[in-house]
């Protein structure tokens, strides 16, 4: 298999392909990210688009000195500030209604009645706390769950690792009190 860096000397010697290929590899990885962040399936799908888009015209700019990784989801970070710059002053987004949420994630077998009015009553308290984090702290723990070290989420988000850190400290702590301190 193809390292990312390779795929995109590749797209720039001329192989079309190449680029399809890193669409597929981050495709998913973008939109759950973007998803994440607005909870609306279609919205982050659009801005995943606008994601490839710009990846597509800028990527014989990008030197591949970095990790791709950080380099595409740089991108997606800018995508989704201008998104919000646009939209300051205008409707807020609208919430993501919890039964579009319910079970999203549980893999097990049908849970019993009792088991889903305490799943979905968690199920809403982390949303809802998740929403009400600071935008710095909901990127940094966004990135943190999309598997990103430290550092790519420090180059990602130009910011020091340790901001990285203590950006994650703090979310975790809001999480941990909304939902095991009730």
């Amino acid at each position: 298999m193809l390292e990312d860096n390779d795929l995109v000397e590749l797209f720039n010697d001329g192989e079309a392909q190449a680029f399809e290929i890193l669409v597929e590899r981050y495709s998913s990885r973008i939109i759950n990210f973007i998803y994440r962040l607005c909870w609306q399936r279609e919205l982050a799908e659009d801005l995943a688009q606008e994601v490839f888009i710009k990846l597509y015209r800028n990527l014989s700019r990008y030197e591949c000195s970095g990790k791709f990784s950080a380099y595409i989801f740089t991108i997606a970070k800018n995508i989704w500030i201008d998104f919000l710059r646009s939209k300051r002053g205008k409707t807020e987004l609208s919430k993501r209604k919890t039964h579009e949420i319910i079970f999203e994630n549980i893999k097990s077998k049908e849970p019993s009645a009792e088991e889903m009015v305490y799943y979905k009553e968690k199920l809403e308290l982390l949303q809802t706390t998740i929403n009400e984090l600071s935008e710095e702290q909901r990127m940094v723990f966004m990135l943190y769950h999309d598997d990103m070290k430290y550092a790519e989420i420090a180059e990602i988000l130009s910011i020091p690792e340790g901001t990285v850190k203590s950006r994650l400290h703090h979310a975790f702590q809001k999480i941990k009190k909304a939902l095991f301190e009730e």
